[in-house]
């Protein structure tokens, strides 16, 4: 598995300060609405628009407020190293980034909705982007925190690979399956909350 450098593990293991987090949720929830505002232009009803603004920020913040305490329980039941905190830090800056993303991908969706009728595809394989995205922002950054962790508490000892490379060689295997776990369960949810949400649309759409 690649690794982004030791840059990363200090951002994603470290959390940041109050004010820089709370400006990255900003942009990931304003880049979300946006992406659902967008896909709701399609939709020829303004009162169905204006439902379909916090579509895409539902499926993504039900999954992980569903899922994530699952996440920090076992970590903690399986005696691993990062702190919970951190190990939310790094979720949140993985969000964010794709939140960014979302922005993005909100003026394509706006365009397929401006131009033709389909919105609803445009928004479905925008979500599965993002999706794609969040899965390896989030593993790699709760890797990183872990490894810091790791790093922190059982310096590597002489002849022990350093930097990121013997960070994660440090890392239990338990950890990998664990947030394999997570990852699997958060994206089992956030499709059934994206059939709920998208049955919800489609039978508001006639």
């Amino acid at each position: 598995m690649s690794v982004p450098s030791t840059l990363l593990i200090s951002q994603a293991g470290t959390p940041t300060s109050a004010v820089a987090r709370v400006r990255e949720l900003l942009v990931s929830l304003t880049g979300f609405l946006a992406l659902g505002a967008a896909a709701g232009l399609g939709t020829g009803n303004w009162q169905l628009a204006i439902k379909m603004v916090p579509t895409a920020l539902l499926d993504v913040s039900g999954a992980l407020l569903l899922s994530t305490p699952a996440l920090l329980v076992v970590h903690q039941f399986l005696d691993l190293r990062a702190k919970p905190e951190h190990l939310i830090s790094a979720i949140a800056t993985g969000i964010a980034r794709t939140g960014n993303l979302a922005w993005g991908l909100a003026w394509v969706v706006m365009f397929f909705a401006a131009t033709s009728s389909l919105w609803l595809v445009a928004l479905l394989a925008s979500m599965a982007g993002l999706a794609v995205v969040a899965f390896v922002l989030c593993r790699d950054g709760l890797h990183a925190a872990e490894a810091q962790a790791c790093a922190q508490q059982a310096p590597p000892s002489a002849g022990s690979p350093t930097g990121s490379a013997g960070a994660l060689a440090n890392v239990s295997p338990k950890f990998s399956l664990l947030v394999f776990g997570w990852l699997a369960l958060t994206v089992l949810i956030a499709l059934r909350l994206g059939f709920d949400l998208g049955a919800f649309v489609l039978q508001h759409t006639h």
